[in-house]
């Protein structure tokens, strides 16, 4: 059997047992030219993206190595501080652990001398804006995957009170939603090297390098006080003061209106510190509780809205619980003292500093630093 060539020169046909291939006009390859190049451009394009933002690392996602002068400040992260800490956590065994809002996350080092040996090396899970709940599960996760002996959770007393709120507008965002295809860890992966986000992120952090004002997350999850420091020589801390103490009378009062409406509101949140008690203890780790320090301003405010009876109830419940709770030690920072009475620079004054606090709520690592020490001492 034999096989010929068709007479139509134009084209060529692919033929059994030929090694003579089919072949398109002129004016038909060159789309599908277009559309290669194209293809081809495009992904080399988002390979050198994804290769940039995997280098920078600007969110701690990808674990590249910092360098100096290039990517060893990572002030981008403090934008994404939950997905950063939930990738530091991992790459260490930790032996110490600390818990909390911002407050910790800003005010507690774990770098710290009075942190005993057998608490070092010590992570920060503190995150913006957690309650009770993100708390307990981040303690359960974070027991599961490290051998942690001890654990400090520094407790807003004003969580004991009522379920969150829903937030302010000044609050701060929702983290971006889980692709609906794709794990967490692709998920997190997609959003520290492909997205523009991110892209912004790294050209951002490699123009940050070199600043001392800027905010910076530490491998061992501390966030620095650079954002702060900047905050203040923008505007000087008096106006830090005012503006929180807007957003305390706003919140506080819209507290004080729900537990008009829910007076037992806060009923059962003392079962959620039980429960961070109970896997403390299921994991042979020593537990600190420490009632958070706050400025005068943040008391007064409370006392105005008529709150602080229900504080006092709050605290002494607390401390009955932590009492009939062997190896639990709790201190108790919420009060009228030379710390919290740190003295506000008058209006126009923007050079005079705190000596202890930024705003009302957020304490300095200098007063962290005694707070540690009284919680560790010998």
């Amino acid at each position: 059997m034999q096989f010929r060539r068709p007479r139509d020169s134009q084209s060529k046909v692919f033929c059994f047992f030929s090694s003579e291939e089919k072949s398109f006009p002129p004016q038909e390859r060159q789309p599908l030219r277009f559309i290669a190049i194209w293809l081809a451009v495009t992904l080399a394009t988002l390979a050198l993206i994804a290769g940039f933002n995997a280098a920078v690392d600007p969110y701690l996602v990808t674990g590249a190595p910092r360098i100096a002068g290039f990517n060893a400040a990572k002030p981008e992260a403090d934008t994404h501080t939950a997905l950063a800490k939930s990738h530091l956590f991992p790459r260490r065994h930790w032996r110490g652990l600390i818990l909390g809002d911002s407050k910790a996350d800003i005010g507690l080092d774990p770098h710290d001398p009075a942190w005993p040996a057998d608490a070092r090396p010590v992570f920060n899970h503190g995150l913006p804006g957690i309650g009770l709940e993100t708390i307990l599960d981040l303690l359960r996760q974070d027991l599961a995957t490290a051998p942690i002996n001890r654990v400090l959770i520094l407790i807003d007393i004003q969580t004991l009170l009522a379920p969150p709120l829903p937030a302010l507008p000044s609050d701060l965002p929702p983290p971006p939603a889980a692709l609906p295809f794709a794990s967490q860890d692709i998920n997190d992966l997609l959003l520290a090297t492909l997205s523009m986000d991110a892209l912004h992120a790294s050209l951002a952090t490699i123009a940050a390098q070199g600043r001392t004002a800027i905010a910076d997350l530490a491998d061992d999850g501390a966030t620095g006080e650079g954002g702060l420091q900047a905050e203040v020589a923008a505007t000087g801390e008096r106006a830090l003061f005012a503006a929180k103490d807007a957003e305390l009378t706003i919140r506080f009062a819209r507290l004080t209106a729900y537990l008009r409406e829910h007076p037992d509101a806060g009923a059962h949140r003392l079962d959620l510190i039980a429960a961070m008690i109970a896997s403390c203890r299921a994991h042979g780790a020593a537990l600190g509780l420490v009632v958070a320090p706050y400025h005068a301003d943040y008391l007064t405010i409370v006392t105005r809205a008529g709150l602080w009876p229900r504080m006092l109830a709050a605290k002494s419940a607390l401390t009955r619980l932590a009492a009939s709770s062997p190896g639990v030690r709790l201190f108790d920072f919420l009060g009228d003292d030379h710390f919290s009475t740190d003295p506000v620079p008058p209006p126009g004054d923007r050079t005079t500093q705190t000596i202890w606090f930024w705003e009302p709520t957020h304490f300095k690592k200098r007063l962290g630093a005694r707070l540690l020490a009284r919680l560790y001492a010998p």
